[in-house]
């Protein structure tokens, strides 16, 4: 479908479509503005990020911690049951 002049490049339902002419016409037109705003973007995303993140940094760990405890268990009882195959193949009781 070639671009027409109703498709604006800077609706994002337009870019949504994914048509390569609105894309390369789209990302043909930068300037230091448009790239100060993206910068900002990401910036601004990593930091509300990390601020989500903070809050939930202790039930995230809380995660990690009980879940080692189980993984603790199966690797004690995985060498127990290795002790004990080694065993009957060597005919030690």
């Amino acid at each position: 479908m070639p671009v027409s002049e109703a498709s604006n490049p800077y609706e994002i339902s337009v870019l949504l479509r994914g048509e390569p002419e609105v894309i390369a016409a789209w990302t043909g037109r930068w300037s230091v503005r448009r790239l100060a705003l993206h910068v900002g973007v990401i910036i601004l995303g990593a930091g509300l990020y990390g601020a989500a993140m903070g809050w939930w940094r202790l039930i995230d760990c809380s995660f990690g911690v009980l879940g080692f405890i189980p993984l603790w268990f199966c690797r004690k009882w995985t060498s127990e049951l290795e002790q004990l195959g080694s065993r009957d193949e060597t005919g030690e009781k």
